[in-house]
This record gives structure tokens, C-alpha cells and sequence, in this order.
């Protein structure tokens, strides 16, 4: 083992990669148990026509995820102005919705186990995080549920969205999902599949927006200006390694793909050390994996990061959920409030 760790660094080092390397226990797992750890189930025809999918337009988003509907923004000119000015995202900057104005929006880092399960855990972390974001109020639903109520198995596991009304993400607008506490998430899981056993009066939260966005500049304009979003990328050996930095396969062979909600990216003024950062399903347990939180950073075309689409859920129906309130006082203090500032001067001008 020691010598797999020394050969991880001395490619580190070789190809000047930002990341530490360290022996931990899961990479000391046999490959299929390592393959457990994962989940991503990838089928290229279904990425290709995910990636098809028309370009969103992130303005327009942006006004339905604030509850505007087409007739408030006025004019395709209008559009057009507002597009213009916002499409370039800034240069040397960092995006972390762990610390936006002083407030997170990311909940706290859970455990997987042994079961591809990644799909699950990476869906329910962005819409706990856009449930947030949208209502101002904190929320602990069921990975359980939306995964063996879903249709993802822990030898097989899941896609968040297959393009045919399932997947991770259809189940949320289709059937909602319950609160954690209904349907828990076993403490062990040994890899078996669970019976979907939800509780009688599961009180869902749905979602009605999804959108899918492959270009890099409109995915950092949606975290930016909207949330957090589901992301998948290949899985190499030596990413089990990962004790901290910006992680880019150096060596190793490959495993399985693997999803994660993307909570940020961030860039110095100079261009360099480019990355997303993104939030893991594998515990906090530094002996287990990473430097101790449960997050890690990864270079932002590595691994087919950028190759595998983004996906943004929002629209979090408070009225379906008693779990939930309206948050009359949302407000954003980021860059949708100087689209909204844009939008009500061009209102004064016509």
C-alpha cells in the first residue's frame, strides 16, 4: 500500500498537480467494494441525448426560480439587454454555498456506505440546499426513500434522470419525497437493496423545475445567481487517495462514475487553479477519506467533470409540505438583485 501511495505522490508531483495524496481506508478496499462507494450508472447513449438537450436560457430561469413569470420581463429587447450584460461570469472569483453573505445553504455531510447510492445522496443535498435558498428554512429528507423508492439498486446505481420519466429527479416531480425521519438511512448498510417502506403519511416536498446544462459559463451563472446543482464524474483509484487541494487523476486505474452536489467553484485572478467544489457522500472520517470535512475540490475539466451535464432542480412547493413555509423576506444580495435593479429601470423607461 505504502508503495501505491508514494507512486500517487510521485505522479503529483511529475505532472504538478495541487492535491495530497494519503493512505486511507478506502483505498484499501477490494475493487468491488470500492465500486460500491460510487453509483453513477452511465449509459453513453442516454448522456449524449442528455447532453442534446436544448441550451437553457439562464435569464429566464433565474425569473422563474424568483416566482416572475414571462409577461414581468416585458420585451425580447429587454431579455436580450439582460442577457447581454449577465452571460460573462467574473474572472478570478469563488462561489461557495457554504458561505454566501455569511449564511450556509449546504447540509451537513452524510454517509453513502456500501451501496451505489451517490445518486440519491447528491439529489437530496442539492434540493435541501435549494429548499433553503428558496423557503429560508432548513430541511432532513430521506435518500432512502428516493432511492429504493426511486428504482436504483446498490449493485446497479441510479442516473438522475433518464430521460423516459425515471430517475432521481423525475421521482422528486413526480412523487415528492418524505423527510428523513420517515424512511431513514440505515447507520450500516451491508449493500443489500432495502424494501421501499415509507411512513403513511410521508408529507412529500416536490420540486417543478429541472433544467440541464452542459456549457461551464451557464453552469457557473446558475450557481452563481440560483443554487447549488447535481454533478457526476469518473472515478479513478487514486482519487481514494485525496487527503486535500484540487484533485486531477494523475494515476490509477478507473473505477465507476460517481455524483456529487457541486456547492461552488473557484478561480484565481491569474486563471489557475480552476476547480468546482463539490460535496461528497463518504463521511467526514479523515482515516476514511479526504482532509476531514467531507467536501473536496476538482480541476474543472477533469475526470469528464465537464463532459457529464450539471443538473439544477428548484420550484420547492411549500403548500405540498408542512415541513415547509413561505420566506417572505427571501432576498438575494447576489447577482439576481442587480437583474432585478436592470429590469425595473428598463420598466421606467417604456
Amino acid at each position: 500500500m505504502e508503495s501505491d501511495i508514494e507512486k500517487i505522490r510521485t505522479e503529483i508531483q511529475k505532472q504538478n498537480a495541487s492535491w495530497e495524496a494519503g493512505d486511507t481506508e478506502i483505498l484499501r478496499l477490494p475493487e468491488d467494494q470500492k465500486r460500491r462507494r460510487l453509483g453513477m450508472k452511465i449509459d453513453e447513449e442516454i448522456l449524449s441525448k442528455t447532453l442534446s438537450r436544448e441550451r437553457p436560457d439562464i435569464v429566464k430561469l433565474m425569473a422563474k426560480v424568483k416566482g416572475l413569470q414571462p409577461s414581468d420581463i416585458f420585451s425580447e429587447k429587454s431579455f436580450k439587454m439582460i442577457k447581454d450584460w449577465i452571460q460573462t461570469p467574473g474572472v478570478g472569483e469563488t462561489v461557495d454555498w457554504r458561505n454566501r453573505n455569511g449564511q450556509s445553504y449546504v447540509t451537513e455531510i452524510r454517509d453513502q456506505h456500501n451501496c451505489g447510492s451517490c445518486v440519491s445522496f447528491a439529489t437530496i443535498a442539492t434540493l435541501e440546499s435549494m429548499i433553503q435558498i428558496e423557503r429560508g428554512v432548513t430541511a432532513d429528507l430521506s435518500e432512502a426513500e428516493l432511492f429504493f423508492c426511486g428504482g436504483g439498486t446498490c449493485e446497479e446505481g441510479w442516473y438522475p434522470d433518464y430521460g423516459d420519466g425515471t430517475g432521481s429527479i423525475p421521482y422528486l416531480i413526480n412523487n415528492g419525497v418524505s423527510r428523513e425521519n420517515c424512511f431513514p438511512y440505515p447507520n450500516t448498510l451491508g449493500g443489500n437493496d432495502l424494501p421501499c417502506d415509507t411512513c403513511s403519511d410521508r408529507d412529500p416536498t416536490f420540486v417543478t423545475n429541472e433544467v440541464v446544462i452542459s456549457d461551464i459559463y451557464q453552469r457557473k451563472e446558475y450557481i452563481r445567481n440560483i443554487g447549488p446543482m447535481i454533478g457526476g464524474f469518473d472515478v479513478y483509484d487514486d482519487f481514494n487517495a485525496y487527503k486535500g487541494g484540487i484533485y486531477s487523476h494523475v494515476t490509477g486505474p478507473y473505477i465507476a462514475g460517481h455524483a456529487v452536489e457541486v456547492i461552488g467553484y473557484e478561480e484565481e485572478p491569474t486563471g489557475q487553479l480552476r476547480c468546482w467544489i463539490c460535496k461528497n457522500s463518504w463521511g467526514k472520517n479523515p482515516n476514511w477519506w479526504g482532509d476531514g470535512t467531507g467536501f473536496f475540490r476538482i480541476k474543472y475539466n477533469d475526470c469528464r467533470i465537464t463532459r457529464f451535464p450539471f443538473w439544477g432542480i428548484s420550484g420547492t412547493l411549500p403548500e405540498l409540505s408542512a415541513n415547509l413555509r413561505p420566506y417572505n423576506e427571501w432576498k438575494r444580495v447576489f447577482k439576481w438583485d442587480m437583474v432585478q435593479q436592470l429590469i425595473n429601470e428598463l420598466r421606467a423607461d417604456e
